[in-house]
């Protein structure tokens, strides 16, 4: 997928998220990731991107197979499997992988094709707040959904322990966490609010306390809503 990325001209965001599930250093994926907030991308960068992934192919000039084509090519599961041997790449698919594996392979397909729709919208975004927001959306929430699956995958290629499905969340739990969260949410509002208000804060610094002020105003907004919704105590 890397070769593919330098042989299309991929976009910024996804080199990024290949260089992070290529095992580079958190450090520098991180560092990476700040420039895919702004507005605007320095070329120095792009040019470090491209550097560090043309390390990863020079000491892996053998590529693993595209998930999506893998998982979906995935055969009946194997019954009572409880230990299988590791495969060879987090990246890549064995057809004796136990089930719960199969199972996350096949849970990174509808995030990847969400990764590549809102990449397509941030191509097209009319301005630097809807950028902002699709950004957001792709570093905050679809790239650690992704990094959660292949984390999971290479502990199962490092050591053969199959992970343990995660339990969903009960309705009284996402209450709590809900009005933990709003609990937050509402003082730093008010400090934002309360430095936009200062006469001498420079134009930089004004803008960033009203895009952080609009997105925390809209996600109080939602856990009232969930909140309120809720017939049962918390």
């Amino acid at each position: 997928m890397i070769q593919q990325w330098f042989n299309t001209q991929g976009s910024f965001v996804d080199g990024v998220h290949l260089l992070r599930q290529a095992g580079a250093d958190r450090g520098l994926v991180a560092s990476l990731e700040r420039h895919c907030q702004g507005p605007y991308l320095a070329p120095a960068a792009q040019a470090e991107l491209k550097h560090h992934l043309q390390l990863f192919l020079d000491a892996h000039p053998v590529e693993a197979v595209e998930i999506v084509e893998i998982v979906e090519a995935i055969p009946t599961p194997l019954a009572n499997q409880t230990k299988a041997t590791p495969t060879s790449s987090p990246l890549g698919s064995n057809l004796s992988e136990p089930l719960p594996i199969r199972q996350l392979r096949a849970q990174a397909i509808p995030l990847h094709r969400e990764h590549s729709h809102v990449k397509t919208l941030l191509s097209v975004a009319a301005t630097d707040e809807e950028r902002y927001k699709l950004a957001q959306r792709i570093m905050e929430q679809i790239i650690p959904a992704l990094d959660n699956i292949y984390d999971q995958i290479r502990h199962f290629e490092k050591t053969g322990e199959i992970p343990t499905p995660k339990l969903p969340k009960s309705e009284k739990q996402k209450l709590l966490e809900a009005f933990k969260r709003m609990r937050t949410l509402s003082p730093r509002i008010s400090k934002l609010k309360s430095l936009l208000k200062r006469k001498d804060l420079d134009g930089v610094k004004r803008k960033k306390y009203e895009k952080e002020l609009l997105d925390k105003e809209l996600e109080l907004a939602q856990i009232n809503k969930l909140l309120n919704d809720d017939d049962g105590e918390v």
